[in-house]
Parts: structure tokens; sequence; C-alpha cells
């Protein structure tokens, strides 16, 4: 590096230039650069987005009658999994007026999947009431469904109702074996 004592005047002039002019490419480097980095982390977002969408109008779709209801859930499940992790799903249909609730698509393999069951107690009950979506750590629920849930080795799941005119018309269920995946 050069000691600015051992150059004379108009080469000390020349020498503070072309270090102010170092530093404003510095920083006009450094802006660029937390450019590049928003504008990457935009189409980041929009790319989320954009796949979120297409779960949703997949599922739309189903809901409409468009798509066979059969179709639905792998539908759902193939987008949902460019968005998050989903080992499993279902779709409960809710009767409001006994308070109960039925698997129409998901794990049927179960003995009383398909029967019309009480609204349990608990996450599902209050995703359903408020209509809001949930998130929920199976392995720390008390939940009574959700025992037989950590017995096929669930770990996290996502309770998203389906509401129409604001009456919920049941829940799309979503789960991983992972803890916290949702």
């Amino acid at each position: 590096m050069i000691d600015p004592s051992d150059v004379d005047a108009p080469g000390r002039l020349q020498y503070e230039q072309a270090l102010r002019y170092a530093e404003d490419l510095r920083e006009l480097y450094q802006r660029e650069r937390e450019r590049t980095e928003e504008v990457e982390a935009a189409r980041q977002a929009l790319e989320l987005r954009e796949a979120e969408l297409a779960a949703l109008h997949a599922i739309d779709l189903s809901i409409l009658g468009v798509a066979p209801v059969e179709e639905t859930l792998g539908t759902a499940t193939g987008a949902l999994r460019r968005l998050m992790p989903v080992d499993r799903a279902a779709v409960l249909v809710y009767d409001a007026k006994r308070h109960q609730i039925r698997e129409v698509l998901g794990w049927a393999d179960r003995p009383d999947a398909t029967s019309w069951r009480d609204l349990p107690p608990g996450a599902l009950r209050e995703a359903i009431r408020t209509r809001r979506a949930l998130t929920v750590d199976l392995e720390s629920s008390n939940d009574p469904w959700i025992a037989q849930l950590r017995r096929d080795e669930m770990r996290s799941g996502l309770i998203v109702p389906l509401v129409a005119e604001a009456r919920a018309l049941g829940a799309l269920v979503i789960l991983s074996p992972r803890p916290n995946a949702y």
C-alpha cells in the first residue's frame, strides 16, 4: 500500500480520488448484491405462492365436482408435497346438525374410517369451529383421535377446514411422521 505522505499534492489528490472511487464501487457492489438477494427471495416466494395456488385450485376443482373425488386427494397431496412434507392426507365431511364427521377420502384401511363418528374434542373440533387451519403436534396432544395416529407413527399434522359460504363442510387433514413438519 502507498503511504500518502510519500506522494506530492497532485498525486495525493489522485490517490484520495482513487480511494473514494474504490469505496463508491464497493458500496455500489454491496447494494447490487443486496438487490440480487431481494430479487431471489421474491422469486422463491412467488414460486411457493404459485405452488400453494395450484394446490388450492386442485381442491377447488374437486369441490366443484369438475374432477372425480378419488383424484382430489392424490392431486392435492402431490401439489402439497411440492410445498411441504405430506405423507398422509384425508378429507373428512362434517355434519353440523349431528356434530359428526366421516372420512370420505384417505385412511379407508381402518374399519371405522368411513362411518359417522362424533366430532372429537380437541384440535379437529377447534379447526372446524373457528374455520381456521391449525397445526398439531401429535406427540404432545391428548386428543382421543390422535392416539390412533400416533400408533401409525404420525408425529405432526395440519388441519385445514373446508368452508363454503361461512359453513364448515369438513376438513383436509395432512400428516407427517416428522415432528414439527408443519
